[in-house]
């Protein structure tokens, strides 16, 4: 007889998997470097300019691979601090996305964000990260059996819809406990706040930073972190919410390869990880030598060297002489 098994990889594996990924990340010769390159100066069909097109799926196999290094234009360094834990943004009470009131637990919101929305007076400067950590019990409806109490349900099997929250001033999470009641059915914990400085470095429309374990232990009132009686365990937000997403950052200036933003450049099409590439060598049994600098051209790099980790083909991108272009790239684990 078969003997069935069924298991389950947890979150913490796919956290532990991030942080390893950022811990190994340095220029000597037993870590990691990381380049993002851009290229592809040939449009990918006379359709191109057309409202209908699509870019076509990255190649990677081999010749995928060597394509890639055919056309790349740069590569610019990805370093250790720009890359960025993050996890997907929710505005509480956003009335641009529905059901922005409705919640369940571990659900993980963000506070004082929005005018007229989610503000209040007494908040932190900056947003206000919470997770709902209780929903109605009794107000909701149950996807079976039309039961009436939030226990009931889940005992019975079925997927328990709690009703939204009010949405008035009163009803927004507030303070720093670990369990403020809304007055909705709804109970809070406050996690961290992002600094204004980190909102507008490390934060965008659809992602919020998530301050790493050094983050916090280091500097936890930058993160609006007071009660620091248990810091150890404070610091390891990023894996009570499960966060398990990269955003690796790089910035393409009007000094930086001057030679492809001239007037009537074709732009750039194709955008890629790679990790540990090495210098071009002038005689073919030259020792190996990673890449270190913070950009490189092409030709200085030997040919397919390193590994490509991430290969993003999209719409063109024109550069001007006056432009600086911020590329951001999110890796999951």
């Amino acid at each position: 007889m078969t003997v069935i098994y069924r298991g389950l990889v947890t979150p913490k594996f796919r956290t532990t998997a991030m942080m390893n990924f950022i811990g190994r990340i340095a220029d000597d010769a037993d870590s990691n470097t990381y380049y993002m390159s851009f290229g592809r100066a040939t449009p990918w069909s006379t359709y191109e300019s057309s409202s209908y097109f699509k870019p076509p799926y990255p190649v990677t196999n081999d010749t995928g691979i060597a394509s890639l290094w055919d056309d790349m234009l740069g590569l610019i360094k990805v370093s250790k601090l720009s890359w960025i834990p993050v996890i997907p943004r929710r505005d509480w009470g956003n009335p641009t996305y529905q059901n922005s009131l409705t919640f369940q637990i571990d659900d993980v919101v963000v506070v004082n964000s929005l005018t007229g929305v989610n503000k209040y007076d007494t908040a932190d400067a900056g947003y206000m990260v919470y997770r709902c950590v209780q929903v109605p019990q009794t107000d909701g409806t149950c996807s079976v059996n039309q039961l009436r109490d939030r226990t009931d349900c889940l005992m019975a099997g079925g997927t328990w819809s709690p009703t939204a929250s009010l949405g008035g001033p009163d009803n927004i999470p507030k303070g720093k406990n670990s369990a403020y009641d809304s007055g909705d059915g709804y109970l809070w914990a406050f996690l961290y706040t992002i600094p204004p400085d980190e909102v507008i470095n490390s934060t965008n429309d659809d992602y919020i930073v998530v301050p790493t374990p050094d983050d916090i232990t280091t500097n936890p009132s930058k993160w609006g972190i007071v009660d620091t009686g248990n810091i150890n365990q404070i610091s390891r937000i990023i894996f009570d919410i499960n966060c398990s997403s990269l955003m690796g950052a790089a910035q393409l200036t009007d000094r930086d390869f001057t030679n492809t933003n001239r007037v009537g450049n074709t732009g750039y099409r194709q955008l890629a990880i790679l990790v540990n590439p090495l210098l071009a060598k002038a005689h073919q049994g030259d020792p190996d030598v990673k890449a270190t600098d913070y950009t490189y051209d092409p030709s200085q790099l030997l040919v397919e060297s390193g590994e490509v980790l991430y290969i993003e083909n999209r719409p063109p991108i024109y550069r001007s002489s006056d432009q600086t272009e911020s590329i951001r790239i999110i890796l999951s684990f």
